[in-house]
């Protein structure tokens, strides 16, 4: 059996130190601090477009007329959710 050796993790090859304000870290890297489920909230109903379209999912379509057939799922507040 030929073995392929591990790669190795990615390196950063800048210290903390070096950072500059042109690389920001990730966590500082938001545009104004605004969660996304507020951003999301505002410009479009996600909730009710995903809700809407469960009678269109072959899968959803299963669960929601016969939910006690399928264990795996739950039902709350209108979404369906997977039980692992």
């Amino acid at each position: 059996m030929n073995e392929q050796p591990a790669e190795s993790p990615m390196r950063l090859d800048v210290s903390p130190c070096q950072l500059s304000d042109d690389m920001p870290l990730a966590i500082e890297s938001g545009a104004d601090g605004e969660s996304l489920c507020t951003h999301i909230e505002k410009d479009i109903d996600l909730a009710r477009i995903v809700c809407k379209h469960y009678c269109e999912d072959s899968v959803f379509v299963k669960v929601l007329s016969h939910l006690e057939a399928y264990p795996h799922f739950g039902i709350k507040d209108s979404f369906i959710w997977t039980k692992n």
